[in-house]
């Protein structure tokens, strides 16, 4: 602060901010009209008035350039009216004692080396009366010193606590990087499980393919026994018709011989009686051929309807083979997903217990801490104050500038390495926080995938064994539906999809059955997980993603993988 303070018959007080040529002219003027006023001008020493700028935030250059105007138009006073205006230097005691050391050291390091502010300042040295500073340039030295070991003390402390949480963040980086190595090792263990469960179910299979082999077997040795039975009945069939044949060969002549005995009835009455035997005999033959040819008939028959209902059995028992292998590889892919996702949910639980954990026990590692830096603070002060005792004697101000000016550098590096630190562990943060946005999206994908999962795998079931005519019925339709909608592309399917290339299956009935299943995509226009993570009543539902959409979802306006890119 600039002062100004003026003498004569009406003796008046002045204080001002700063002089400006406005109002050095005008003080001018005021001079020139009475000769008998003087004035006195009192300036700020500069390492205090700056240092005060400092504090309020002031860019440098312009504290700088308010100091060097003020004196220069002090010194135009002075010299336009030497025998009214005198010049006398002070010290804000104030201000200096506000200010931080940092401040006074750097206003005393920006002095010292802006030789025009040391040209003006030298002027107004020589132009003013004796300083009438506040304290004694001993003192000033003396408090300058303990303000400089008082900043050392701090510094050091800050460097302590930054050392000592940059070791508690290699700790947790350590423990993390473990807790992910542990990860790792469970998630390979999972897979080898699961590796085994696909051995055994392979196992499994083909013990399954070897008792459809027997069954196979046993029904071809069936059809052989049903051919060989057909062929007897053939030969049974020739030979009622060969006795048939001979029959009536027979029985003509039996009409000749009757015709004969007849003509000789009186001559043979024993040959009466023998022809008479004989045609009880035929009679009894014929009645007994009768019979035969019934039973024949009803042979055949049931033969018929046995064949008809092996063919039914036959069928059904092939439908029911396929429903079955579909719908097991179906439940064992759903029970795997269902597995996985419940192990990394219990997984992400275990480890949120461990981190509140380890959370709780750092707290009180820092609470323990605190009391020792605290203790550790006292001991500093009492060797503080016997620092300030034993540094009393040194009174070259040279040196002492040149070590300030040097310990000012080195804090400075120490506070950019402290700056460059935290900025690291700030992008360190922003990166765990980051992770930590991508792992809860990630769960929340997985939850609704796993509750469409369970709603579509109960459908399903209920579908196939409850009501397997009405969805075979359906199926066709269901097809149909697909193949003329531009959501889905045989084409594209087959090209994204070797298995089903490969395969003899419709690619519009593969993917009703099996694709939304295992996640895949109908088309480039319609993304199946997307779909079922943006609408969770489509999730809880366990309807089929795609024919959701064409059936109700385009009315409604609801968003896919194109739709929401565009």
């Amino acid at each position: 602060m600039l002062e100004q303070a003026a003498s004569g018959p009406d003796a008046q007080m002045l204080a001002r901010d700063t002089l400006t040529p406005s109002d050095s002219q005008a003080t001018r003027e005021w001079l020139a009209q009475t000769p008998a006023n003087t004035l006195t001008l009192r300036w700020p020493q500069p390492q205090a008035y700056i240092a005060a700028c400092l504090m309020t935030a002031t860019p440098i250059e312009q504290a700088l350039a308010r100091w060097q105007s003020m004196a220069n138009q002090a010194l135009w006073l002075f010299r336009q009216h030497r025998r009214q205006v005198a010049l006398e230097g002070i010290v804000i005691s104030e201000a200096a004692a506000q200010a931080a050391s940092l401040y006074r050291l750097a206003a005393a390091h920006l002095v010292d080396h802006d030789a025009s502010l040391q040209e003006a300042l030298s002027y107004l040295v020589a132009s003013s009366q004796r300083q009438a500073a506040s304290e004694s340039a001993e003192d000033t030295a003396r408090h300058a010193l303990d303000d400089v070991h008082q900043h050392e003390q701090t510094i050091r402390k800050q460097i302590v606590q930054e050392k000592q949480l940059a070791k508690q963040e290699y700790d947790r980086l350590t423990h993390q990087l473990s807790d992910t190595l542990e990860e790792n090792k469970r998630q390979l263990h999972q897979l080898r499980t699961v590796q085994e469960a696909l051995k055994t179910s392979e196992q499994q299979r083909d013990a399954q393919e070897k008792t459809l082999t027997q069954e196979k077997n046993h029904h071809q040795a069936a059809v052989k026994a049903r051919e060989t039975s057909e062929q007897k009945l053939k030969d049974a069939m020739q030979h009622h018709d060969d006795l048939q044949k001979e029959n009536e060969l027979l029985v003509a002549q039996l009409h000749k011989v009757q015709e004969t005995l007849e003509g000789a009835a009186k001559r043979h009455k024993k040959d009466a009686e023998a022809l008479k035997t004989s045609e009880q005999q035929r009679d009894a033959q014929e009645t007994t051929l009768t019979q035969e040819k019934n039973q024949h008939q009803a042979v055949a028959k049931a033969r018929e309807t046995a064949e008809q209902k092996l063919k039914d059995a036959m069928q059904h028992y092939d439908d029911l083979q396929k429903e079955n292998e579909l719908l097991v590889a179906q439940l064992h892919k759903v029970q795997e997903t269902l597995e996985g996702a419940v192990q990394r949910h219990k997984k992400d639980a275990e480890a949120r217990k461990a981190s509140e954990q380890r959370s709780a026990a750092l707290e009180k590692t820092l609470t323990q801490e605190k009391k020792h830096h605290q203790a550790a603070a006292k001991a500093r002060e009492t060797a503080a104050q016997k620092i300030k005792d034993t540094m009393q004697h040194h009174h070259d101000l040279e040196e002492e500038n040149a070590l300030l000016v040097e310990q000012l550098h080195s804090v400075q590096e120490a506070l950019e390495e402290a700056y460059l630190k935290q900025t690291s562990k700030e992008a360190s943060l922003t990166k765990q926080l980051e992770d930590s946005q991508a792992h809860q999206q990630t769960v929340h994908r997985l939850q609704s995938l796993i509750t469409w999962l369970r709603a579509h795998a109960y459908r399903h079931a209920v579908a196939a064994y409850r009501h397997s005519r009405a969805y075979k019925k359906s199926l066709p339709k269901l097809v149909d539906l697909l193949d003329k909608s531009d959501f889905f592309d045989a084409v594209w399917y087959r090209e994204q999809y070797d298995d089903v290339a490969t395969s003899n299956i419709n690619p519009a009935e593969h993917f009703i059955k099996f694709g939304a299943l295992e996640g895949r995509n109908p088309s480039p226009l319609f993304d199946t997980e997307s779909y079922l993570v943006s609408h969770p009543d489509v999730a809880m539902s366990g309807q089929h993603p795609l024919l959701h959409y064409i059936r109700d979802g385009i009315t409604e306006h609801r968003t896919t993988k194109q739709e929401v890119a565009q």
